[in-house]
């Protein structure tokens, strides 16, 4: 299919794991071991940063200038039509990671900022923190047990609760902790 470097993947509740590349658009590897190309009108080739499989599941996927997109995808994995969120809504940024927490809200987090969708209004907002930082670049997002998101940025990690108080965690260095070009992933033990 001409596709390289996997930037991003997602399971459905069917245990077809959908995959994002960096050339080559996206595809899905169906439980039968099956890799399928997917083909969406108007971003089929583009960089895909990040994706997510959301609690109907829905297809979630950034597309390099182009914003966010939510597919339908049928009973044979094909797009059945989609709703796009062009990049405007998120300050023209690209998007670098992507996650769908337990009340099915699809969180966006970008070169500058995290994006929480509102399903009231069909859009999202930028999610506002007394932690303004120069440089918010959201690398990764993950829920715990107890529902508590946590965003890891360059230079920290903050942790947002159900009642959306913000926590920020800095290490006492002042370099950054992360790296934009890499994305090490997010892991939460059972405990």
């Amino acid at each position: 299919y001409g596709m390289k470097n996997v930037l991003c993947s997602s399971k459905d509740s069917k245990g077809n794991l959908y995959l994002g590349f960096a050339v080559g658009g996206l595809a899905v590897l169906t439980e039968e071991g099956c890799l399928k190309r997917i083909d969406i009108q108007g971003i089929g080739d583009a960089r895909h940063r990040s994706l997510v499989i959301d609690l109907d599941d829905n297809l979630w996927v950034s597309s390099d200038n182009g914003g966010v997109y939510c597919v339908c995808i049928s009973e044979n994995l094909q797009p059945l039509n989609r709703k796009e969120y062009p990049s405007h809504l998120f300050n023209d940024q690209h998007i670098t990671a992507m996650y769908c927490d337990k009340d099915g809200v699809v969180w966006v987090g970008t070169m500058n900022g995290l994006y929480r969708y509102d399903s009231n209004t069909d859009s999202y907002k930028e999610f506002e923190h007394p932690y303004p930082r120069e440089n918010f670049y959201v690398s990764g997002i993950i829920e715990d047990h107890s529902g508590n998101l946590w965003i890891t940025g360059l230079r920290g990690i903050y942790r947002i609760t159900d009642d959306a108080m913000v926590q920020y965690y800095e290490p006492l260095t002042r370099c950054e902790i992360g790296k934009t070009a890499y994305k090490s992933g997010l892991a939460i033990d059972k405990n």
